[in-house]
């Protein structure tokens, strides 16, 4: 909140001294939100959920600490409306698990290893039981650790830069496969659907 610009009840003049200020800010902004609005005889009720990162030191990195809060409101979605979540020592762990994948993910990427594959789910019509498409699902056989649940890179590779990477890829590799079907009786007609974040 810019100091010059915030209401007198949302934040003070001065700066915030420990988490429990940052956490009452992070309250009375959830109640100032959920105040009901009047628009047009219809009223409108906003819910909100925080995240907050506190920082000690004056010195700290502004964008990592945005992305500390980040992950502490994805906490706090996942609490319902009106939740609050400070960032602490489990969500530091979460971090570094991400920055982990992240960096396993781009290497995977650059390198076009074969730790990523592309795997065609059937799409069929129910009335006739044919087969009309397929749909490109990526799959990433991470080293050292496996089979990568899809909900555990594509969400951190949406958050980076990396999704373009990873869209980029899937379709350089459907184009490909869509070629070499083309020869194939009864696949060159195929279609692929694809997902694009």
């Amino acid at each position: 909140i810019a100091r010059n610009s915030s209401p007198p009840s949302l934040a003070s003049t001065e700066g915030m001294r420990d988490v429990s200020e940052a956490v009452a800010l992070a309250r009375r902004l959830v109640q100032a939100i959920a105040a009901q609005i009047e628009l047009e005889n219809l009223r409108l009720e906003v819910q909100a959920s925080v995240g907050v990162a506190f920082a000690l030191d004056a010195h700290a990195d502004p964008g990592q600490l945005l992305v500390c809060a980040d992950l502490a409101m994805y906490r706090a979605k996942a609490g319902g409306p009106g939740t609050i979540e400070v960032f602490d020592a489990s969500l530091q762990d979460e971090l570094r698990s991400r920055a982990d994948i992240e960096e396993a993910l781009a290497t995977a990427l650059a390198h076009d290893s074969d730790e990523l594959s592309l795997h065609y789910q059937p799409m069929v019509d129910c009335s006739t039981g044919q087969v009309t498409a397929l749909e490109a699902l990526i799959r990433w056989n991470r080293p050292g650790s496996g089979p990568s649940p899809p909900g555990e890179f594509i969400p951190i590779a949406e958050s980076s830069s990396l999704i373009i990477d990873l869209d980029m890829w899937v379709m350089r590799h459907v184009a490909q496969q869509l070629a070499s079907w083309r020869a194939i009786p009864d696949l060159e007609e195929i279609a692929v659907a694809i997902n694009i974040s």
